[in-house]
This record gives C-alpha cells, structure tokens and sequence, in this order.
C-alpha cells in the first residue's frame, strides 16, 4: 500500500527530528549532571582521605628515621626539630600539618583542615590499615610501643 497524504492515511517518517535529538541530548545532560552532583563530594572526599593518608606515611617514616638516628621522637610541638628538611620535606609542612609529642606515648598529628566526609573516609582507611593509629577530627594519634616521647 503506498503513503498517501489525503484522507486518512498518512506519511510514514523515517528518522528522529532534530528537535527530538535536542531534548534527548538535554535530559540525557540533565541525568549525567544529578549523578556527578551526588557522587562529587563522596569521589572528593575519597581523594582527599587518598592525599591526606600518603602524606601521613611520608611524616610516618620521617618519624621513624629521627628515632632511628637520635633514639628518641623529637619533643618539640612544631617542626623546629626539622629545619634541614632532612626527614620530612619542606612542602609537605607547608600543607600545614602540625606535629606534637609532649611526653608520653603518643604522637599527635593534626591534619589540616577536613570536612566531614573526609575525616570519615580517613578514620575507615586507619581502622582498615593499623589499630596503632585513631582519628579525632582532624587529630591522627598514633600510639606509641616501647617508643615513649621524651
């Protein structure tokens, strides 16, 4: 049977109309944009607990290499006993973590600062890696065995 445009039959159409291509592409924008705004803070919040984690390790084993020259954790509450840049790297103190250790058995970092869904990823990653180490807020303390601070 042929198309016929009079009374009663029409043109079949072959094809999207460009108008329809226009709305598809935008709902589908619209879904792809709902589903990075839901997921950004999360993503965001994995890389920094990512960031903040490998930097930890970095004052970790500068920690460690100081207690292996001079047999004790240095005391001061800021990064004086580093002024070389021998054990931890210049940039990596201007990010802005803060180091104390007054005594006792544990070392306190603080990070700088978190939100919440950060410090929430970063106490998972700890709790998963090592019982050594507990996160309050923004504060890393690492307990210390048989490594008393002076």
């Amino acid at each position: 049977m042929k198309n016929r445009t009079k009374r009663g039959f029409r043109k079949l159409r072959k094809g999207f109309v460009s108008l329809e291509i226009i709305i598809y592409l935008a709902i589908f924008g619209f879904v792809v944009g709902a589903l990075f705004l839901l997921t950004y803070p999360s993503i965001k919040a994995s890389v920094d607990a990512n960031n903040f984690k490998s930097e930890f390790s970095i004052i970790s084993q500068g920690l460690d290499q100081y207690y292996s020259n001079n047999y004790q954790y240095p005391n001061a509450g800021d990064w004086s006993w580093d002024n070389a840049d021998t054990y931890i790297g210049r940039p990596l103190k201007a990010k802005g973590w803060q180091y104390s250790c007054n005594g006792g058995s544990t070392i306190t970092l603080t990070t700088p600062s978190l939100d919440a869904k950060t410090q929430q990823k970063l106490s998972e990653a700890f709790q998963k890696a090592s019982g050594g180490v507990a996160v309050n807020g923004n504060r890393l303390n690492i307990s210390l065995i048989n490594k008393p601070c002076p």
